[in-house]
C-alpha cells in the first residue's frame, strides 16, 4: 500500500482540478470522521486491505484523480452521481444510466469490499470507490436534475469569479471556511453514539432520497435580473453552510456504520 500511496501521490500532482463532491478536504473530512468511529474488527479488516500505515482519507479523493485517465477509467464517471428529475420517484421506474449510477456502484462495492476472491488491489480500488462515493451522495446536487446537470448548468459568480452552483456546492462553501481536513474533522465530530444512528442502516437509495428532497434549497437566492449572473458570496454560503456540515457529518457517521457491518464480522 504504501506503492500505492505514492502513486496517488503522483496522480494528483499531475491532473487538473475536476469538480468533485466536497473538493478534496470534504471527502478528507468523511473518511477520517468515519475512521474515528470504526470498531476493532473493521479496523483490522481494513488495515488487511490497505495495510496498517495506511488511513482511509488517503483513499478518498482517488475516483477523482483517476479520471485523469479517461481511456481506463472513463467508464467509472457516471458512478458519481444519479439523475433524476423532480416529478420522478427515486422508488419508481425512472430513466437510469446505462454506465451505472451512484446507488448502483454503491451496492456493487459494498459486494466486492467484502469478497476475499478478489485481489487485493480490488478491494482495495472497492473501498476507495465506497468511501468517496459515500460522500458524493451527500452532496445534494450529486442527485441532481437532468434539465441542469445537477447544477452544472446553472452559472453563477462566487466572490466575482465565474462557476457554477455544483462547483459552489462541492468545494466553495467548505473552501469559505479556511479549515484543513483535520480542523474540519475535529469541528464535525460531535462524539455520538453510533449505534443510535439508525439512518445509517436504511438501503442507499434512502440516502439518495434525502439528497433530493433537500437539494431545491440550493436553488433558493439565484433570482436575477435577465441576462444576469447570481452573485453569490458570504451570504449564501453562510445560510447553506448548515446544511453542508450535516451532510458532511452524515456521510462520516454512516460511512463508518456501513464499514463496521461490512467488515466487523
Amino acid at each position: 500500500m504504501k506503492k500505492i500511496s505514492a502513486a496517488m501521490m503522483c496522480v494528483a500532482l499531475v491532473i487538473p482540478q475536476f469538480s468533485q463532491a466536497w473538493g478534496r478536504t470534504g471527502h478528507n473530512a468523511v473518511a477520517a470522521l468515519a475512521e474515528r468511529y470504526l470498531t476493532d474488527e473493521a479496523k483490522a479488516a481494513i488495515h488487511e486491505i490497505i495495510g496498517s500505515d495506511n488511513y482511509l482519507w488517503e483513499l478518498s479523493n482517488w475516483p477523482d484523480e483517476i479520471k485523469a485517465d479517461r481511456d481506463k477509467w472513463g467508464y467509472s464517471f457516471a458512478w458519481h452521481y444519479v439523475s433524476i428529475d423532480d416529478h420522478e420517484n427515486i422508488h419508481g421506474d425512472f430513466s437510469r444510466s446505462k454506465q451505472g449510477d451512484i446507488i448502483s456502484a454503491l451496492n456493487e462495492m459494498e459486494g466486492r469490499i467484502i469478497d476475499k476472491s478478489l485481489t487485493k488491489e480490488e478491494r482495495w480500488q472497492a473501498l476507495a470507490f465506497y468511501i468517496h462515493l459515500v460522500g458524493d451522495i451527500h452532496q445534494p446536487l450529486h442527485v441532481g436534475n437532468r434539465q441542469d446537470r445537477g447544477g452544472n448548468d446553472i452559472k453563477v459568480t462566487w466572490f466575482g469569479d465565474d462557476t457554477n452552483i455544483h462547483s459552489v456546492w462541492d468545494s466553495r462553501i467548505i473552501d469559505l471556511w479556511q479549515l484543513s481536513f483535520t480542523e474540519l474533522t475535529d469541528s464535525l465530530d460531535q462524539k455520538i453514539d453510533l449505534s443510535k444512528r439508525a439512518s445509517a442502516h436504511k438501503p442507499i437509495i434512502e440516502w439518495a432520497a434525502e439528497s433530493k428532497r433537500i437539494r431545491a434549497q440550493a436553488y433558493l437566492g439565484l433570482e436575477t435580473k435577465k441576462g444576469e449572473l447570481p452573485r453569490l458570496g458570504y451570504r449564501y454560503g453562510y445560510v447553506n453552510g448548515p446544511m453542508v456540515r450535516e451532510r458532511l457529518q452524515q456521510g462520516g457517521y454512516r460511512l463508518a456504520a456501513r464499514l463496521n457491518f461490512l467488515l466487523g464480522k
